[in-house]
């Protein structure tokens, strides 16, 4: 059954107008994508969650620095402002000393 089911209602328009049908939309269900992208080799790493929360962005950015960039220094990561993006969530996801190691980095 597709998103938008057709056929809630249809709207008599006036004499020269079409019809108009309305569309009715049901959610079945959420997720969060995480995607980031290394401009420099042209890669794109993702990562699927069920919900869009502090933890969840600590992780992500956690798995991403130790599986692909283990011996990088110093890593520049360009992002919105969403509240989620912002170094408190590696202490509110991460072990304090984990947390600090990603915040210098």
């Amino acid at each position: 059954m597709p998103a938008a089911r057709a056929g809630k209602g249809v709207f008599g328009g006036e004499r020269g107008q079409g019809f108009r049908e309305d569309s009715e939309y049901r959610r079945k269900g959420t997720c969060n994508i995480f995607l980031a992208y290394d401009i420099d080799k042209g890669v794109r790493y993702t990562k699927v969650t069920e919900r869009r929360a502090k933890q969840d962005y600590a992780l992500f950015v956690d798995e991403l620095l130790a599986e692909h960039y283990p011996d990088a220094e110093k890593v520049t990561i360009v992002q919105d402002n969403l509240n989620t993006h912002c170094y408190g969530s590696f202490f509110t996801g991460l072990q304090e000393l984990r947390a600090w190691e990603l915040r210098k980095r």
